[in-house]
């Protein structure tokens, strides 16, 4: 099995030489513009094996056993990719996601970092000058040591296995998603356990995390750019893997670490000068608002995140004022400590995300760990406040007692009808029935679990939750 490049101009290709003697050819018009084009043009249907050269001597020393299941796997993507328009978006975001995995597990990294550091070392370029000392206007975050570099140019010859997928699944999702959601589409059916715990990856987040923490200094783009924190972080990494990581030659004697250092200076300044008038935004392929069943189902095909990518996002210092200007440190500590001791539900996620969306996105608390879900939800419950929602940030935060269940009669809580002003809001803003529909299912959802605890509300009444849960899903 062998990966090589054939193109130098829009109707680029990744081939793969199968053992059989088949190849396989998946459009990468994608990488047309990059130095891909500049330094491997061939012409006609002649193959170039270029920056590919040492995963392919990689793959040599693998069994035949792996080799026929990786090839097995290259072919199941093809074929599944061929009638991508047959199928529901999220059954082939899940079907890419297991193959994805799946090759992973086939290449171990670890081994193939052992090829490479012990047998390659020579022959691959780690030797660039890396000092492991840290200068005085540097942190260590945004530092790479030696070690730290070996791992990423050898994670550059790991990533490529997957560039035949990527480049096929960007042609073929683009004219619907867009070109900004279909990197970050790529980059989620991409993390899986074994990429998102890669030392090489990790370090990657940190170090764009970093930057982006320092660079990214202007509120207002969050507000403006339709992208939220999180978003633009994701979207610096997959930007980075994408148009620098897995297209670097590492024979060569360029210093990886400065190529995408140089690329995030890029979108960090565009983030900088963000205003109404000039934005950076996701083109989510259209503007119809998305289905509120979808919206609020917090459970379901989409492959998990880097949890270190959102906990980033809930972790910025900034994060509370971005959720809500308005929310004091002082009210924030004291909230800390009320809610400690809080067992998390999943009303929570609810919740917190429909108050937090404009900062995340929402699905995004599902994947948070305890630490990060705990300060969402003193976030929410400030914010909730500020905004008038107070019992709403009561269910939130309040520690809720089981009701005996053997008492036979139970005192009614007395909610207060939805407000038909709010019902007109609701159709107002969705059009489309079943969308109503799932809000008022949602809201009954919550309602229901008010009946099966006792409450101790501190900051609304309770009679008002059913209109305030509505006001919160009706918020823009």
């Amino acid at each position: 099995m062998k990966i090589g490049w054939i193109g130098g101009n829009n109707n680029n290709l990744v081939s793969i030489d199968l053992t059989s003697g088949k190849r396989m050819l998946w459009p990468a018009g994608t990488w047309s513009k990059s130095r891909l084009k500049d330094e491997y043009v061939v012409s006609g249907e002649e193959t170039t094996y270029g920056i590919f050269d040492p995963l392919n001597k990689y793959l040599e020393t693998l069994s035949e056993e792996t080799i026929d299941k990786l090839e097995n796997t290259y072919q199941e993507i093809f074929e599944t990719l061929s009638d991508a328009s047959d199928l529901a978006p999220d059954m082939l975001t899940g079907l890419l996601y297991g193959y994805i995995s799946d090759i992973c597990e086939l290449v171990d990294y670890y081994d193939l970092h052992r090829w490479c550091t012990n047998t390659k070392k020579g022959y691959l370029n780690f030797d660039i000058g890396i000092k492991d000392v840290l200068r005085d206007i540097d942190t260590r975050e945004t530092t790479y040591f030696t070690q730290e570099y070996v791992d990423v140019v050898v994670f550059s010859i790991y990533i490529k296995l997957l560039m035949p997928v990527w480049g096929y699944y960007h042609q073929t999702k683009k004219h619907d998603l867009g070109e900004d959601q279909t990197l970050l589409s790529a980059l989620n059916i991409t993390n899986n356990d074994i990429i998102a715990t890669n030392p090489a990856m990790v370090k990657l987040v940190e170090y764009v995390s970093s930057w982006g923490n320092k660079r990214v200094t202007s509120i207002n783009f969050v507000i403006t750019s339709g992208m939220s924190v999180g978003e633009f972080i994701e979207y610096c990494i997959i930007t980075t893997l994408w148009k620098k990581i897995i297209i670097f030659d590492p024979r060569g004697q360029e210093y990886l670490v400065e190529n995408f250092y140089n690329i995030l200076e890029d979108r960090f300044a565009r983030a900088n000068r963000s205003s109404p008038n000039d934005k950076i935004s996701l083109n989510n392929g259209g503007d119809e608002k998305p289905a509120l069943a979808d919206t609020y189902k917090l459970v379901d095909a989409q492959p998990p995140k880097v949890p270190v990518l959102i906990t980033f996002a809930i972790n910025r210092d900034d994060f509370p004022y971005l959720v809500n200007a308005n929310i004091s440190p002082r009210d924030l500590n004291n909230m800390y400590q009320y809610i400690e001791g809080l067992e998390m539900r999943e009303s929570h996620l609810t919740i917190v995300s429909a108050v937090c969306k404009r900062v995340l996105r929402i699905r995004d608390p599902l994947y948070a760990d305890r630490i990060s879900m705990k300060k969402l939800i003193a976030v929410s419950a400030c914010s909730l406040i500020q905004l008038n929602l107070c019992a709403v940030a009561d269910f939130i935060t309040a520690k809720p007692i089981e009701k005996n269940v053997n008492l036979i009669f139970s005192a009614g809580i007395p909610i207060i009808p939805v407000r038909n002003d709010l019902i007109q809001k609701a159709h107002q803003k969705y059009s489309v029935v079943g969308n109503i529909d799932a809000l008022l299912n949602t809201k009954d959802k919550l309602v229901s679990e008010l009946s099966v605890y006792n409450w101790n509300f501190k900051y609304g009444k309770i009679e008002n939750f059913a209109n305030e849960v509505l006001e919160l899903f009706l918020m823009d």
